[in-house]
């Protein structure tokens, strides 16, 4: 089984990471330690999560890293403010200048391109 190596996006991805490096210390992931991607926080402490990582988290049974036993819901509207901000490369096809928004959805199809090839090759599978 391969390991979870996170869901996040890595530093290195953000092309204007010099202008928010000092904002995107507080934008990670408490589990993979990565940009968050899809973040969820706990009500609580207001630790950021990626979706994907809390679920992993949930599915072992654990809680919140600081064991806060409040709910984690969608992040808060500064989050995605500052995120959306942010211009992302993308590592599986190089496109750059993708921002925030557009890059959750791209990182999605881009990955299924490349593991299907083409969307008729996709298609056929599905």
């Amino acid at each position: 089984m391969p390991s979870f190596t996170g869901s996040g996006i890595p530093e290195d991805q953000i092309e204007n990471y010099d202008e928010y490096k000092e904002i995107l210390g507080s934008l990670t992931c408490c589990i993979c330690l990565d940009i968050v991607k899809n973040p969820v926080e706990c009500t609580t402490c207001e630790s950021l999560y990626c979706d994907e990582c809390w679920n992993l988290m949930k599915i072992s049974g654990k809680k919140c890293v600081l064991h806060c036993t409040t709910p984690v819901i969608k992040a808060n509207s500064f989050v995605y403010e500052i995120l959306g901000k942010l211009k992302i490369k993308c590592e599986t096809c190089g496109k750059g200048g993708i921002s925030y928004p557009k890059f959750i959805k791209h990182a999605e199809s881009c990955i299924m391109s490349k593991k299907y090839g083409t969307v008729s090759e996709l298609s056929k599978i599905l």
